[in-house]
């Protein structure tokens, strides 16, 4: 009884890890299909968009939805610590009015 119990965990836990590999080989093959066509279309700096796709693609939907908002999320507040710090440290006049929203 224990031997086949120890082949049945063995055997699931052997189907976990293709069921990984293969979600890990449709990321990959995602990542190479956008990096193709990003590089028929001659995107600039396309690279990055392959690399966000790798980061943020998971097997799950719910997990890929999860890192793609925290990612938006954490653009946002980057690029608003960003302004803010160019904001106080660089002389007014360097500036545009409409980027430190004066009228």
């Amino acid at each position: 009884v224990a031997r086949v119990a120890a082949r049945c965990w063995g055997r699931r836990r052997l189907r976990a890890a293709a069921a990984a590999m293969r979600a890990r080989w449709r990321d990959g093959a995602r990542v190479a299909l956008l990096s193709a066509c990003l590089l028929a279309v001659h995107f600039e700096r396309g690279f990055w968009v392959a690399a966000t796709v790798a980061m943020v693609v998971e097997p799950g939907l719910g997990a890929s939805l999860r890192n793609c908002a925290l990612r938006l999320q954490g653009s946002v507040v980057g690029a608003c610590f960003g302004f803010t710090a160019l904001a106080l440290t660089a002389q007014a006049e360097a500036l545009p009015r409409d980027a430190l929203l004066v009228t």
